[in-house]
């Protein structure tokens, strides 16, 4: 993803050039993986994994979180308890979602390999590939997730759950940063330490992440290719803003 970003100041900028961002954001933040159709194997694996979040959501929405239990969700769904815990490592786990998955070390070692032209929109794709992975969008349901949104709605702890879910992600991709830095001293924009400076560009894309979901709400679009490309629209934004 190539997002062409805006001095903030005569000495101190993220980067430059932002006439053609528009057109490169959209392109870029849209692309969507292209592999084939899923095996028998895969289908079936999806479906009983779509089927057990389901069901777990909608006994959790009815009844309550401590009132629903891994054998009620299984019943339903015509599979054993062994075979829940294939899916989920929790009931938590699958009444909330699984959460991002984890940065390997591989991807850190892509993400320094080689200096990026613009970091903000390295790191973006970065947040992104972990908040709202691709490799995931099969299993979405909007109907699942409009249960979870009342479920945190009932229950608050559940709202500081997800929360921290989404820090540990960004907390993940400063630390990438910050690895970047060190490899890359030249592509340092500010006189700040340089925790502060990787934790100040991850804030920024983190922000335009968390905004692309507060207007999926509005909008009642929450797919996640559709959040992918509003978080690169709202990227140039607040760039924008801060032009201004």
């Amino acid at each position: 993803m190539q997002i062409h970003t805006v001095q903030l100041c005569t000495q101190c900028n993220f980067g430059h050039r932002i006439t053609d961002m528009s057109t490169e954001i959209h392109m870029n933040a849209t692309m969507e993986c292209t592999d084939p159709a899923p095996s028998h194997r895969e289908a079936k694996r999806i479906r009983t994994h779509r089927a057990i979040e389901d069901t777990a959501t909608a006994l959790v929405l009815e009844r309550g979180f401590q009132d629903v239990t891994v054998d009620d969700i299984c019943k339903p769904v015509g599979i054993s308890r062994r075979t829940f815990f294939n899916y989920f490592n929790s009931k938590e786990e699958a009444v909330l979602g699984s959460g991002h998955r984890e940065l390997s070390q591989e991807e850190v070692e892509q993400f320094c390999q080689q200096e990026h032209p613009n970091l903000p929109a390295a790191t973006l794709s970065l947040l992104v590939s972990l908040i709202l992975d691709p490799t995931r969008d099969a299993l979405f349901s909007a109907e699942t997730e409009a249960r979870r949104k009342a479920i945190c709605e009932e229950e608050p702890a559940f709202i500081r759950h997800q929360i921290s879910r989404f820090h540990d992600a960004r907390e993940a991709v400063s630390a990438a940063v910050i690895r970047y830095y060190e490899r890359y001293p030249q592509a340092r924009k500010t006189q700040e330490s340089l925790e502060d400076e990787a934790y100040a560009l991850t804030g920024v894309v983190f922000s335009a992440v968390m905004s692309a979901m507060h207007s999926g709400k509005h909008t009642g679009n929450l797919t996640p290719a559709h959040l992918r490309a509003t978080s690169a629209t709202m990227l140039k934004a607040t760039i924008d803003l801060l032009q201004t």
